[in-house]
């Protein structure tokens, strides 16, 4: 669908456990209901793939390129898997490979599966999709391609060294001094704009790496919501940083989207909830 803003689709889905997962996309619009109405196809292939004890709960739509807007659609669906055979085990996944027409590629944890769809091959363990799984998969990816669904990818943006970040202020904010590299320009970086900071040493700065919004900004420096450890003010290892960029959106490319393996957060045999051999002790005994 067309249109000039960006919004993150999110499918929520609620397992007989009464734990919840999501599923997200991204598709453009001028609207957040131009998105509440959800391909036929791929809606009723995501459900033949959910087990009948897990409903899809709700769709919920939020703008992340323009002024903050969202809207949501409660639906409630029940799984509509027939074959019977109960759920499987809880985390167990179906994960896809999606990848967009316009380049890039993410995974899709698809769970709720039932049982009795989640095969390995005997003798080598190799995951198995059999009809039912390729025939519901391809519907699924197809319907949401049709819908104008993809994914985004990070823009390369120039990378600063962050110099210092100073907490001496003590009142959970740290202003962040970045190095200019010579004859380059300082940046200037306000609110609204997004950060992504890498390399910080994880003792001295735990939790500094990742995406942080900008509250204030002047030439070379910027103030973020971050409470140094002791208040301090730190001038080594502090890592990097760079402004947060995307593409547009780069529609699904059905031909090129295929499942992957099934997949656990928490095992890795999902079909015999084997963790396998974890301990180095343990693998070298196995050799």
């Amino acid at each position: 669908m067309a249109g000039s803003n960006v919004y993150k689709v999110t499918w929520t889905f609620v397992e007989a456990n009464g734990a919840s997962f999501s599923e997200i996309y991204y598709a453009t619009g001028n609207t957040p209901a131009d998105l509440l109405p959800q391909s036929a196809q791929a809606s009723t292939a995501r459900l033949n793939l959910c087990d009948p004890s897990v409903t899809w709960q709700k769709i919920r739509v939020a703008n992340v390129t323009g002024a903050r807007s969202t809207a949501q659609r409660v639906v409630n669906w029940p799984g509509t898997y027939a074959g019977g055979g109960g759920p499987a085990p809880a985390g167990v996944a179906l994960v896809g490979n999606l990848v967009g027409s316009a380049g890039g590629s993410r995974k899709v944890w698809m769970r709720g599966m039932p049982d009795a769809i989640v095969l390995r091959a005997d003798g080598t363990g190799r995951d198995v999709f059999n009809g039912y799984v390729t025939t519901q998969w391809n519907a699924y990816v197809n319907g949401i391609a049709a819908y104008g669904y993809g994914l985004r990818q990070l823009t390369q943006t120039q990378k600063y060294t962050i110099a210092s970040v100073d907490g001496t202020a003590a009142n959970g904010t740290a202003i962040i001094t970045v190095t200019t590299p010579s004859l380059g320009v300082p940046p200037t970086w306000n609110y609204p704009t997004r950060v992504v900071i890498s390399g910080a040493d994880k003792k001295t700065l735990p939790g500094l790496n990742g995406h942080w919004t900008v509250i204030t900004g002047s030439n070379g420096a910027f103030t973020i919501k971050y409470q140094v450890a002791g208040n301090l003010l730190i001038k080594t290892n502090a890592g990097s940083v760079k402004q947060e960029g995307y593409s547009g959106v780069s529609v699904f490319a059905p031909n090129l989207s295929q499942p992957a393996y099934w997949g656990g957060h928490t095992t890795k045999n999902p079909t015999t909830n084997s963790r396998g051999a974890r301990r180095a002790v343990r693998i070298r005994s196995l050799a």
